[in-house]
Protein backbone atom coordinates (compact mmCIF):
# COMPACT_ATOMS: atom_id res chain seq x y z
CA UNK A 1 0.00 0.00 0.00
CA UNK A 2 0.81 3.45 -0.44
CA UNK A 3 2.53 4.85 2.59
CA UNK A 4 -0.31 7.75 3.13
CA UNK A 5 -2.52 4.79 4.27
CA UNK A 6 -0.40 3.69 7.18
CA UNK A 7 -1.76 3.09 10.34
CA UNK A 8 -5.37 3.54 9.27
CA UNK A 9 -8.24 2.11 9.00
CA UNK A 10 -10.15 0.78 6.31
CA UNK A 11 -13.27 2.22 7.16
CA UNK A 12 -15.92 1.99 3.75
CA UNK A 13 -15.31 -0.70 0.82
CA UNK A 14 -17.45 -0.62 -1.43
CA UNK A 15 -17.94 -3.37 -4.13
CA UNK A 16 -20.39 -2.20 -6.91
CA UNK A 17 -21.97 -4.43 -10.18
CA UNK A 18 -23.05 -3.33 -13.64
CA UNK A 19 -24.05 -4.40 -16.69
CA UNK A 20 -24.66 -2.84 -20.24
CA UNK A 21 -28.34 -3.66 -19.78
CA UNK A 22 -30.99 -2.20 -17.40
CA UNK A 23 -32.84 -5.33 -17.48
CA UNK A 24 -29.74 -7.44 -15.93
CA UNK A 25 -29.39 -4.95 -13.70
CA UNK A 26 -32.68 -5.47 -12.34
CA UNK A 27 -31.54 -9.32 -12.42
CA UNK A 28 -28.42 -8.16 -10.25
CA UNK A 29 -30.73 -6.15 -7.94
CA UNK A 30 -32.05 -9.42 -6.51
CA UNK A 31 -28.57 -9.71 -5.10
CA UNK A 32 -29.32 -6.64 -2.70
CA UNK A 33 -28.18 -3.20 -3.83
CA UNK A 34 -25.31 -2.00 -5.17
CA UNK A 35 -22.68 -0.45 -4.31
CA UNK A 36 -22.95 -2.57 -1.11
CA UNK A 37 -20.26 -1.90 1.65
CA UNK A 38 -17.74 -4.89 2.40
CA UNK A 39 -17.11 -2.96 6.22
CA UNK A 40 -20.77 -2.13 6.98
CA UNK A 41 -21.15 -3.80 10.37
CA UNK A 42 -25.01 -5.19 9.67
CA UNK A 43 -23.37 -7.35 7.28
CA UNK A 44 -23.80 -7.44 3.55
CA UNK A 45 -24.23 -10.02 0.30
CA UNK A 46 -21.33 -8.74 -1.25
CA UNK A 47 -19.14 -9.67 1.98
CA UNK A 48 -20.34 -13.32 2.19
CA UNK A 49 -19.58 -13.34 -1.44
CA UNK A 50 -15.75 -12.31 -1.31
CA UNK A 51 -12.67 -13.40 -0.18
CA UNK A 52 -10.41 -11.62 1.18
CA UNK A 53 -6.32 -12.20 1.12
CA UNK A 54 -5.62 -10.74 4.34
CA UNK A 55 -8.10 -11.48 7.56
CA UNK A 56 -10.78 -8.69 6.73
CA UNK A 57 -10.46 -6.19 4.13
CA UNK A 58 -11.76 -3.78 6.51
CA UNK A 59 -8.81 -3.96 8.75
CA UNK A 60 -6.26 -1.10 9.87
CA UNK A 61 -2.69 -0.91 8.06
CA UNK A 62 0.08 -1.06 10.06
CA UNK A 63 1.80 1.56 11.00
CA UNK A 64 5.10 1.35 8.90
CA UNK A 65 3.20 -0.76 6.48
CA UNK A 66 5.17 0.84 3.81
CA UNK A 67 8.86 0.35 4.95
CA UNK A 68 10.69 -2.17 3.27
CA UNK A 69 11.39 -5.25 4.18
CA UNK A 70 8.49 -5.27 6.94
CA UNK A 71 6.18 -3.75 3.54
CA UNK A 72 2.70 -5.18 4.12
CA UNK A 73 1.62 -7.10 1.26
CA UNK A 74 -1.24 -5.52 -1.52
CA UNK A 75 -4.97 -6.40 0.33
CA UNK A 76 -6.71 -8.57 -2.79
CA UNK A 77 -10.48 -9.26 -2.69
CA UNK A 78 -11.87 -11.44 -4.93
CA UNK A 79 -15.53 -13.23 -5.37
CA UNK A 80 -16.56 -15.73 -7.96
CA UNK A 81 -18.23 -14.56 -11.07
CA UNK A 82 -21.73 -16.77 -11.26
CA UNK A 83 -22.38 -19.34 -13.86
CA UNK A 84 -25.39 -16.52 -15.26
CA UNK A 85 -23.32 -13.42 -15.23
CA UNK A 86 -20.66 -15.87 -16.97
CA UNK A 87 -23.07 -16.66 -19.58
CA UNK A 88 -23.33 -13.21 -20.38
CA UNK A 89 -19.40 -12.89 -22.04
CA UNK A 90 -21.06 -14.79 -25.07
CA UNK A 91 -23.64 -12.19 -25.87
CA UNK A 92 -21.63 -9.79 -25.58
CA UNK A 93 -22.64 -8.13 -22.43
CA UNK A 94 -20.16 -5.72 -20.95
CA UNK A 95 -20.45 -6.51 -16.80
CA UNK A 96 -18.66 -4.07 -14.86
CA UNK A 97 -17.53 -5.23 -10.82
CA UNK A 98 -15.84 -2.09 -9.54
CA UNK A 99 -14.18 -1.79 -5.75
CA UNK A 100 -13.42 1.51 -4.21
CA UNK A 101 -13.21 2.63 -0.65
CA UNK A 102 -11.93 4.94 2.23
CA UNK A 103 -9.64 5.59 4.93
CA UNK A 104 -9.93 6.65 8.84
CA UNK A 105 -7.87 7.20 11.52
CA UNK A 106 -8.54 4.13 13.94
CA UNK A 107 -11.63 4.59 15.66
CA UNK A 108 -12.88 6.87 13.94
CA UNK A 109 -14.93 6.39 11.27
CA UNK A 110 -16.87 9.64 10.55
CA UNK A 111 -12.82 11.26 9.50
CA UNK A 112 -12.72 9.51 6.23
CA UNK A 113 -9.59 11.03 4.78
CA UNK A 114 -9.50 9.27 1.38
Amino acid sequence: PHESACGLNVSTYFVDVRTSTPLLNAFIGAFGTFPQDLCDPSGSKAREAAKASHRSACAPYPRRCASAPTRAPYRVASFEVPAALRQLARLDIEVTVRAYGSLSPLGQPERRTR
